[in-house]
């Protein structure tokens, strides 16, 4: 009896840690931004971008899922006639974050909450920050500092695994008992 509770309680350890349900997210990578003036070179109508950084997270990949970005931007100089937004580019693909609407904005994205860039970006493991600007004026913003925080787990071994092996390890210890008497 003593052995078979001595098998079986590492294999039910085993299996509960490496269940999914049981991951902590935890931070990944930290970038922090760095700041200065963005000035719309006013084209009239058109959309113009205002690059602020890439950023390339792919070695993070590497047994680790994304499960969150969190982008922290302090600005001064912030005006309510303008019309600045935070634009993701990842690809070829420009995706729209967030209206700029004050001088301190820190926002969270997740598979769900932002589906269409957040798979694209969590895949690719890089992308673009840029400011877009689409008023007439010729106007401008200063970003005083900023940080881009990326959030996952680790991905898990299957329980199935770890199971497996543990059975393994509890048959030839027992295997090897019986062999020595």
């Amino acid at each position: 009896m003593k052995r078979i509770v001595g098998i079986l309680l590492p294999c039910i350890f085993l299996a509960l840690i490496s269940c999914p349900a049981f991951a902590i997210t935890s931070t990944l990578k930290e970038f922090p931004i760095s700041g200065g003036p963005f000035t719309d070179p006013n084209e009239g109508n058109k959309v113009n971008y205002t690059k602020i950084g890439d950023y390339d997270f792919s070695k993070i990949l590497i047994g680790n899922t994304i499960s969150s970005f969190t982008l922290q931007l302090d600005m001064s100089n912030y005006n309510s006639n303008e019309s600045w937004t935070a634009v993701v580019k990842s690809g070829i693909n420009n995706y729209d974050l967030f209206s700029i609407d004050s001088n301190s904005i820190t926002k969270s994205f997740t598979s769900t909450t932002s589906p269409l860039w957040f798979s694209d970006v969590a895949k690719s493991g890089s992308f673009m920050l840029y400011l877009s600007e689409s008023t007439k004026d010729r106007d401008s913003i200063t970003l005083t500092s900023g940080k881009l925080t990326i959030a996952g787990t680790p991905v898990p071994l299957p329980g199935a695994a770890l199971l497996l092996g543990s059975g393994l390890l509890g048959m030839v210890s027992l295997r090897r008992r019986q062999t020595i008497k």
